[in-house]
Formats: structure tokens, sequence, C-alpha cells
């Protein structure tokens, strides 16, 4: 095990100590309990707190390596016992200048005892425990991944009465080659803080140390913010040196340790199960039934099986027909045993696959959470959804390890719904009701001049007007327009238009005809509307098959595979991805406007509403049980109001 110490700028601050702590086994005794180590830093501090690390540790240090019988977990947490007890006695003394000051931080690190088998032969040979109080920076380096696992322990709080500074204890594994990063907060800014190059790469590069000297060359790279800062950096590498002690148990290597003896002296127990040879080999001797039928014979029965004629079991064939019904049974018996073994190691297989797949998957999740470190939501949710996509076969009754994917699965949904936003509200708004003598199904709705308008397209003449302010109902009877046109929309009886949607931005309308893939503006020419193609034939894309549309300067469409093309002045310009946790199926209607920032998706197949920035990025999801048969939305001119057409209900959601 390698440990690389800094301390950068100790007397930069005069009321600030810190000072780290190493201590490995005296003996093989000792061994047992592991190394230790600590890291310290006291704000604030007075001159009489010159000793208060030093004195804390000896009391950590002496009461660990005391009882040489106990766990490294039952050893630290006795540790801390006693540390809880000395920082009260200097409490009760009127010594508290620690208080809210201290940032403090233990780990023990011990080789873990292997059991005689394993599903691996690369098992973690580590096992980790960690204490912390204040903040510090705890991150596990394991290849390409970077874990915060002082995360947890960060913020937690410190019970006054009776005093309790440290309380939890964390316990993991580790494995060969694994990192461990320690930094006081102002040298974790140093090393995160944007440079020009990425956040994640300076940390990720240590994760490819192979000596001090490569080390030193990366702290270069922070020379200048080094030097600005004060406080301690340790780096600890599980190396190479413990490989042979933390290998998993092998027979063959362990007989291949055992000095060569006469045969006669040599006793070896093979355990239970030992290894079968190939399953050919072993139906060879029985391969020709007529052989066997031949050879067998029994001898010592023959007399009495002569006493048995009489029994109907040996009426036909004699001894002959029971040593063939015999042979078939043994042969019966045979094969059933062999179908035991082969339905063993098929089980075996498949818990060493299973094992395999949930392990790839905890690294996803893993690499997830680093990615959520440096703010990068985005691939941590992709992240997070292809592991998901990977646990969900392995949920099936009868796969083993259920227990451990149930807990894994739960774990990467619950991190998947905080992620994407998800609130489901169990009992939404009912802003009103359409009365069913109403006889109005309506099927859209459209927010105007604060006025909500309830209709159904396939049944023009009336439509129902509610009054958000008063929540009035009013059913109105659409007339025949009297007066004279002073405009018509010319279209050509050789090209027929569908309109799908319509639009208006500014003093034109857009109509699409996803059939066409058609996107036509009109305008007014001359006391005269008149139509013309919006799409430019330089476009690389047309809105072919679109389900919506929707306008703010952009043309914003909604693609028959639930995906987002955004046009500008008839050209394509890109295409969202919606990365969304639940996944989505059929997104029915995508509306904004220019006043708004955001895009407002409708799936009545999830029950939910989904708001996105402009960019793609998710802001908000509501979801409800209650949003059985959505229909249509609309949202207030600030976006502070959603209303939900769900059959004759229309639901409110007031946004903060």
């Amino acid at each position: 095990m390698q440990v690389f110490e800094f301390h950068f700028n100790p007397k930069a601050k005069e009321d600030t100590i810190f000072d780290s702590f190493i201590y490995e086994p005296e003996n093989i005794s000792e061994k047992r309990l592991g190394n230790l180590y600590i890291v310290g830093q006291l704000s604030n501090a007075l001159p009489y707190d010159a000793e208060f690390l030093s004195n804390l540790v000896q009391v950590i240090k002496s009461e660990y390596y005391s009882n040489l019988q106990r766990s490294s977990e039952s050893a630290l947490r006795e540790s801390l016992r006693k540390a809880n007890e000395f920082l009260s006695k200097i409490a009760r003394e009127g010594k508290v200048n620690w208080l809210g000051n201290l940032n403090f931080t233990i780990l023990s690190i011990k080789e873990a005892n292997l059991a005689p088998f394993t599903l691996s032969s690369n098992d973690i040979p580590f096992i980790l425990n960690f204490a912390q109080v204040g903040r510090m920076k705890i991150l596990l380096l394991r290849k390409d991944d970077i874990l915060d696992i002082s995360r947890d322990l960060e913020f937690q709080e410190t019970e006054i009465y009776p005093l309790k500074i440290f309380e939890n204890i964390v316990h993991g594994k580790l494995m060969l080659d694994d990192k461990i990063m320690i930094l006081t907060r102002d040298v974790f800014s140093a090393f995160a803080e944007s440079d020009d190059r990425k956040n994640e790469n300076l940390i990720k590069d240590f994760a490819q140390i192979a000596n001090k000297k490569s080390l030193n060359e990366i702290l270069k790279r922070r020379k200048k913010a080094l030097s600005k800062i004060s406080g301690i950096f340790l780096f600890i590498v599980l190396t190479e040196a413990h490989s042979k002690i933390a290998e998993a148990f092998s027979f063959k290597k362990f007989l291949s340790r055992i000095p060569k003896l006469p045969p006669a002296k040599l006793k070896i127990k093979l355990p239970p199960f030992s290894p079968l040879p190939p399953l050919p080999q072993l139906l060879k001797p029985y391969s020709k039934i007529s052989l066997l039928r031949n050879k067998l014979a029994f001898p010592k029965i023959q007399p009495f099986l002569s006493r048995l004629k009489p029994c109907p079991f040996f009426k036909k064939g004699g001894t002959k027909g029971v040593k063939k019904k015999i042979g078939l049974v043994l042969i019966l018996t045979l094969i059933l045993i062999i179908s035991f073994f082969i339905f063993r190691e098929e089980k075996k297989k498949e818990l060493k696959e299973t094992y395999q797949i949930l392990e790839e998957i905890k690294a996803e999740k893993v690499r997830a959470e680093n990615l959520l470190i440096f703010e990068d939501k985005t691939r941590a949710n992709l992240l997070l959804q292809q592991a998901l996509s990977k646990i969900l076969p392995l949920t099936k009754k009868g796969l083993p390890l259920q227990s451990e994917t149930k807990a894994l699965k739960e774990s990467i949904e619950e991190s998947l719904v905080s992620l994407n936003q998800l609130e489901e509200i169990p009992n939404p708004g009912l802003f009103f009701e359409i009365p069913a003598q109403a006889k109005l199904h309506p099927k859209k709705m459209l927010l105007l001049d604060g006025s909500l308008y309830l209709f159904n397209p396939l049944k023009s003449n009336s439509l129902i007007q509610c009054f958000p302010e008063t929540n009035e109902l009013k059913e109105t009877e659409l007339q025949s327009i009297s007066s004279e046109f002073n405009f018509a929309l010319e279209i050509s009886n050789q090209n027929r238009v569908n309109f799908d949607e319509l639009c208006t931005y500014g003093s034109y309308l857009y109509s699409l005809d996803s059939k066409l893939g058609e996107i036509i503006k009109y305008g007014k020419n001359q006391e005269k509307f008149s139509g013309e193609s919006w799409i430019s034939p330089e476009s690389k894309k047309s809105p072919v098959g679109a389900k919506s549309m929707t306008i703010d300067g952009n043309i914003w469409i909604l693609t028959q595979d639930n995906k987002i093309d955004r046009y500008y002045q008839g050209i394509y310009k890109e295409t969202l991805g919606l990365n969304i946790f639940p996944l989505v199926e059929n997104l029915t209607k995508i509306w904004t406007n220019f006043n708004l920032l955001h895009l407002y998706l409708l799936e009545p197949a999830k029950n939910r509403l989904i708001i996105l920035s402009k960019k793609g990025d998710i802001l908000k999801q509501y979801q409800s049980e209650k949003f059985d048969n959505l229909l249509d939305f609309a949202v207030s001119e600030d976006g502070k109001t959603i209303y939900l057409l769900n059959g004759l209900m229309v639901y409110r959601i007031n946004i903060e």
C-alpha cells in the first residue's frame, strides 16, 4: 500500500491547524485490524488548541489497537466512542472552541479474510471503514470511476446532549489498484475548479498515477491555484504488493504448495463435490445397453430369485427379465444423477452470469454518480437508464440473487425519479367539471384573453367558455357569420391540403400537412390571403408523419418517433432526443410561445405533462393516476398555471 502526503502552505492561516496521521500495524497481531489513516483540520483555533488534534488522534489510535480480537469495524466504533468521551470531557472544562470548527476524517483499511470459495478469482481483497465530521472530501477512484464516498456523512448533524461528534460509520470493500483521495475543502476546490481543461479531467488523471513522479506532474498543473490555499491532500494507492494475500482460494494452488511425500503417506480430503469429468466420458460406459446387459450378473441373489418365480413380476423372462429391469432402473438412476449435476452446473453458471451483470450495472451507477459530482446530469441520466434497462430482465422470478437485484433496481429508480424531476400528484386540484347535461365532450382547449374555451372540432356548433377568476361556465352556440367577408383564403383544387394543425405567429397563419411533410405559411397579400410552402428546398429534412407543431420564431415539430425537430427560416436545424425517465411511449402534443422559455409535452399513455428547456433538458414532470384521459392542455401567459383537460374534468397545476 502506497501513501502520499501533501501539506499545502500550513502557515498561510494563523488560526487554522491541520495535520495527517498514518498508523501501520507494528506486528502480525495488529495486522488483523489493518492500517489507520487520519486527517484533521481545526479552523478559528486559539493558542491552547495547538495540541488538540494530536491528543484526539492519540485517544483514537490507542483504543483502536487495544483489543486485537475485535473486527476492524468494532475497533473503529469503540475508538469513536472514546473520542466522543474525550471531546465531552474537554467541553465540560470549557474548551469548546472546536465545536463547529472541526473537520476530521478517520479511515481503516485491512486485508479481507477470503472464504474458501469465491465467485471470482479477482474477489474484493480489502475492507474499508471510515467516519467523518465536518466537511472533507473522500473520493474513491476505481479505473475510470470517481465516487464521492463522503457525501452522506458530510452534513450530518451533531448531537449536543449528550455530546456525540462521531456518530456513523461507513463500511465497504476495496479492490486491488483502487485509489483513495482525502482532501480538505480548499484543496478539493483547487483540483475541481475550471481551467483550460474540463473539471473532471484533473481528478480522473489521478486514477492513472503509477508513481510519485507522475503524481507530482499532475500537481504542477495546479501549482498556481495550490499556492494560494492551505490544506491537506492524502493519496492512498492499494498496490499489487498485497495481491498474493488477497488471492481467492484455489485447490490447485493449495495442493501445489504441499511437500511431495510418498503416496502411502499423502492423504488429501477433497471437497464433497469434486469436479466432474466431461459428460461424454460419463456416458461412455453405458452407451451400449446390450453390452451392459450381458455383463451384469448377480450370483448371490440367484437362489433367492428362483424361489420367486410364481410372483407375477417374474412370470416372463425369469431371472433374465429381472436383470434387464434392474439394469434399466440403474440406468434411470444414473441419468437422474447426471441430470442433477448438469442442473447444478447450469445454476452455478447462471449465478455467476447474474453476479457479473449486477457488477456491471453497479459500475454504471457509480459512473453516473461521478458525473453528477461535475453536474453532468444529461450523461448521468442516460447511464442510469441504461443500467435500469439491463437490470429489468434479472427481476424475473426464478433467477438468482433476487434480493440484491431488487435493491439495486429500486436504488436506480430512486435516483432517476430525483434526476428527472418527476412529481407524483395524488390529488391534483380540480378546476371545474363539465356538467353531463351539457352534452359536450370536448377534445381541445384554448386559453384566450384570460378565458378557457373547450370545444370538439368534430362538433363545431358549440363550445364552453370558462372564466378562471369566477369559475363561471358558459355554453355558447356558434351562429352563422352574417357580416361581409373582406378577405378570402384560396386553395387550389388540384392540391388538397390537410390541416393537421394550425398555428399563428405574428400576422401569419401556419398549417401542418404531416402526410405530405409540408408547412404552409399564409399571409395577407392585396386584400387576399395566399399560402406558400414554408419548408425550404435546401432543408435536409421535412416534417413527414409529424404529430404536433408549435411556433415561437422557431417551428418545433413533434415527430412520429417522439423526438423534437427544430426548424428556423424554413430549414431543419436540429433534433432534440428525449432522455426522460419514465421512458417516453407516445407524446401527443407540443406547445410553447415566444414569451415562454420552456417546451410543454403531453403524454396521455404515461398520465403526465413534461416541461423541457428549449435545449432539451428536463425541468419538471407532473404525473397523477387521476390523469387517466388526458386530451389537451393550456398554459397561462406567465407560465405559472397549467390547465389539463382530462375527459369532462379540467385540472389546474400552479407552478411556484
